[in-house]
């Protein structure tokens, strides 16, 4: 599954899954976005880990 962030401000995260993705697969994917966001939300990364995801897309 590709992620990346879109929208004028970069704030939009789109998801492109393969057109042969199970179900599990997808599941697995939103359970790991899902997990990284919530770990930047608990600020369990500083910003020092995140500096390298800045303008990835």
């Amino acid at each position: 599954m590709t992620a990346i962030s879109v929208g004028p401000e970069r704030n939009v995260i789109e998801l492109t899954p393969p057109l042969i993705i199970t179900d599990e697969e997808l599941w697995e994917g939103f359970d790991r976005l899902g997990s990284a966001l919530a770990d930047v939300a608990a600020g369990k990364l500083d910003d020092q880990d995140l500096e390298r995801f800045a303008g990835w897309c």
